[in-house]
């Protein structure tokens, strides 16, 4: 089982600029300029403890079988996060642990075992559990897939 790869930084810099123009993130830069919010390009993350299980995860994410992201606990260390996720990469964990609890509109970019990345990812809902644990709804929004 082969480890997970670090993204090239003109990758996901690439990726980012593609992302947010085909996402139609952008639609008033031009005649307002550019926000902090397009700015600063948003964290990017591999799940599992292997190249295969990321590549697992994202390929679920990209079919859109995994909806929902969840973290047993949110920890103030620099400890790997347990994730729990309805895909097929069950008991994975986060290639670089969350430290701070998510919120609606985060936006992220998904990679694969070799550190490529694939998808743009925003939290749409976060639930906060009893246990401590977290619960992100989360949708893509680049690629997006065809609609037949």
């Amino acid at each position: 089982m082969g480890a997970i790869l670090a993204p090239a930084e003109d990758n996901l810099e690439a990726f980012w600029v593609h992302a947010v123009n085909a996402a139609r993130l952008n639609p008033a830069e031009a005649v307002m300029g550019q926000d902090d919010f397009l700015s600063l390009r948003p964290p990017h993350f591999s799940y599992g403890e292997t190249a295969e299980e990321a590549d697992v995860f994202c390929a679920a994410v990209l079919a859109g079988s995994v909806r929902q992201i969840h973290t047993d606990e949110m920890r103030a260390d620099a400890d790997a996060t347990d994730v729990d996720e309805n895909a097929e990469a069950e008991g994975a964990t986060a290639q670089q642990p969350r430290l701070e609890q998510p919120r609606a509109g985060d936006l992220a970019i998904v990679c694969d075992g070799a550190g490529i990345p694939r998808a743009l990812i925003v939290t749409e809902r976060v639930q906060v559990l009893p246990d401590n644990g977290v619960t992100e709804y989360i949708n893509v929004l680049y690629p997006r897939k065809l609609r037949r």
